[in-house]
């Protein structure tokens, strides 16, 4: 079920007022009877139970092993790369489409089995099958993330079981769920009119036209998770649960290491806690540990060379950023100059991320670079408009954080100013519903 659909709205204006009126015995059965209504498809929710099953089943046996200490790293081990297994069989070799969210509770889960091995908390009863089922299940963050870790959630889920309605944290998480919506509807949905036709037939248009319509992506890209990441929170706060930031203005950032920082937050600090440090991190070979780390990122987005190439080059980019950094080489340059050198090399770097082929991507690189035998300039003066817009808004606008979780001078409030803003935003993003497009990041 998307977030960016008549069904769903119906699903959560239903789900949310009911859910107050029960005990915590009954929100936590409703609570896992809503996440299968979520995952609506039959065959999904068989994967994911399938998957939930044995994860489960393997949870137990570690708790023995971890009180004999008997091949616990091995059997820990064996665990995750069955999950992995799992996983890169639907992605890779499946020829069917991909079950729904399978990346996220894949991961999430392998932390789950990851605190039930090593954590000091609760070592003498580490294991529940009723948090387990309600960290997996919570069903706000189970299509595109955030990946969130059982360690850190566990105890804030059983505690939103008992908790008294919030009207406070309805209205933040109604206001935030609304601004995403309008950014997937008016904004994302919209700008992949001009990035669709550019990629469908690259032949077609000019240098310029190259230039504009990856500039749209990059803002289709950052709109359209950001609205999903925006939804999940704003959804999981009208629960009482408050999920993880997973998008921080990546686009502000003033180096690559800064980007990653800022872009699917939960899943940078997955792959580095899972990938990065396991294969020796900062201690043994730092350069080959990025470059190798950020290639396994991109062949997860897809199993086409293009990804394996974009993931590349951001392993590259990355560590060439740190041996700058060791030689507080050109540290010194004005925020807004690094700012825009990073803009630029990460909207270059999304033309392989989107190009449907490697060679369809060094077909429009080649346009990109000035090599094209078409001229002029084939988009509107409305799209034009409407790209320097979101680009205005990116660049000087505060994001979901800062206006709804910090002191900012335009920082949300219980008010009637902020009641009609959001409603209004609500209303004209329902209204441009004629169709609708799934997230990005379902892909993955």
């Amino acid at each position: 079920m998307l977030f960016n659909s008549y069904p769903f709205f119906c699903f959560l204006f239903l789900a949310l007022p009911i859910y107050y009126l029960l005990n915590p015995k009954g929100r936590y059965i409703y609570l896992l009877l809503c996440s299968g209504i979520f995952f609506g498809d039959s065959f999904d929710f068989f994967i994911f139970l399938l998957s939930v099953s044995c994860n489960a089943v393997g949870a137990f046996y570690l708790i023995k092993l971890r009180k004999t200490g008997l091949f616990l790293k091995i059997f820990f081990g064996s665990l995750v790369f069955i999950n992995i297994l799992y996983l890169a069989y639907f992605k890779y070799f499946y020829t069917g489409l991909i079950p729904l969210a399978i990346s996220f509770y894949t991961f999430e889960q392998i932390t789950y089995l990851s605190y039930i091995a090593f954590s000091k908390e609760n070592e003498s009863n580490p294991f529940s099958i009723k948090d387990y089922l309600l960290f997996i299940a919570f069903f706000p963050r189970l299509l595109a993330g955030p990946i969130y870790y059982y360690g850190e959630y566990k105890d804030k889920l059983q505690q939103s079981l008992s908790q008294a309605i919030s009207w406070d944290n309805i209205g933040r998480g109604m206001s935030i769920f609304c601004l995403g919506l309008f950014k997937k509807v008016v904004c994302a949905d919209r700008l992949s009119l001009i990035v669709d036709s550019l990629y469908s037939s690259p032949e077609k248009f000019s240098t310029v036209d190259t230039w504009f319509a990856t500039l749209a992506y990059s803002l289709q890209i950052y709109f359209d998770f950001s609205a999903y990441s925006e939804m999940a929170l704003g959804i999981g706060m009208m629960f009482g649960v408050i999920l993880p930031l997973n998008f921080n203005s990546p686009y502000k950032a003033t180096s690559i290491i800064d980007f990653w920082s800022r872009w699917h937050m939960t899943l940078s600090r997955f792959i580095k806690d899972y990938v990065y440090i396991p294969l020796g991190g900062n201690r043994t070979n730092q350069t080959g540990n990025i470059i190798f780390t950020m290639s396994l990122a991109g062949l997860w987005h897809g199993s086409g060379l293009n990804f394996l190439a974009w993931g590349s080059l951001h392993g590259i980019l990355i560590a060439s950023n740190h041996f700058l950094r060791r030689y507080n080489l050109f540290s010194n340059l004005p925020d807004f100059l690094k700012i825009l050198f990073v803009f630029i090399i990460i909207n270059t770097t999304w033309i392989f991320f989107r190009a449907s082929s490697f060679n369809d991507s060094f077909q429009i690189l080649h346009q990109y670079i000035g090599f094209s035998s078409v001229s002029g300039f084939h988009f509107g003066k409305k799209n034009i408009f409407m790209v320097m817009i979101l680009m205005g808004i990116i660049f000087t606008m505060p994001n979901i954080n800062e206006l709804f979780f910090t002191d900012h001078f335009l920082k949300f409030k219980q008010s009637k100013l902020w009641g009609i803003f959001c409603l209004g935003l609500f209303i004209y993003a329902y209204q441009q519903m004629d169709q609708v497009a799934a997230f990005i990041y379902f892909n993955f």
